[in-house]
Formats: structure tokens, C-alpha cells, sequence
């Protein structure tokens, strides 16, 4: 009910949920289609249930889809009480085809990974 495309269909209604529940780390991998320089990325948690909020994670690049390298790390506070669109901006401007988005921990110990958007921008 809650596929791959939902994550990124325009859509905050809608929502993509990873589908283990046997611990963190839980993540997404997009191929963007084509090389794009990008510049940081905002995450939209979903908001029907607390399930699947990603409080702390990190962003990992890869020209192939095969061989991966961290970009960033990152932390959201307060996503129970305000889960509203959050931005992170990457240090530097960065040239990837492949993305992947990792939830490390989950707000309120959730085990799974939960995103209504996620928007790339460069």
C-alpha cells in the first residue's frame, strides 16, 4: 500500500513506508534517471500515525547504484508535534544519479521508515 513512488509523487497524502520491521536502518534508493547537480533536499514526514518518522539519518550518493558514499547526516527535532516539511542544505553542491535516504533512528523508537515528499533541489 505505501510503494516506492509514493515518496516522491507530488502528493503529501500519500506515503512510501519501508516494510521491515526487524530494526534501523531502514532507507530509500532513487535513481534520478540522469546525472543532476544537487544541493540539498527537503523531507516531508508523513502524518496519518507516528509510525515511521525519521528523527535522525543520512544521505548517501552514488554514480552507479552499486558502490555508495555518505553525503550528510542529519537530525529533525519535534517530528510527533510538528511534522511539517523539513530542509537540509548539503555542504557542498554535489553531481549523483543515485540517491539513497537512510533512516538511523526513528521518532518515538519506530523501527520503520516513513516519507510523504522528498524533493531534491539544486
Amino acid at each position: 500500500d505505501h510503494q516506492g513512488e509514493l515518496a516522491f509523487d507530488g502528493d503529501p497524502n500519500t506515503y512510501w513506508q519501508s516494510n521491515n520491521y526487524e530494526g534501523l536502518p531502514q532507507q530509500i534508493s532513487i535513481d534520478l534517471g540522469k546525472e543532476y547537480m544537487l544541493a540539498g533536499f527537503a523531507y516531508t514526514p508523513q502524518s496519518m500515525n507516528r509510525e515511521g518518522m525519521i528523527e535522525k539519518g543520512s544521505v548517501l550518493i552514488s554514480k552507479n547504484g552499486k558502490k555508495w558514499k555518505v553525503l550528510t547526516s542529519f537530525a529533525f527535532g519535534n517530528l510527533i508535534n510538528d511534522p511539517t516539511r523539513r530542509s537540509v542544505n548539503f555542504d557542498l553542491k554535489v553531481q549523483t544519479r543515485y540517491i539513497r535516504v537512510r533512516s538511523d533512528e526513528g521518532a518515538e523508537g519506530s523501527t520503520v521508515a516513513a516519507i510523504a515528499e522528498l524533493d531534491f533541489f539544486e
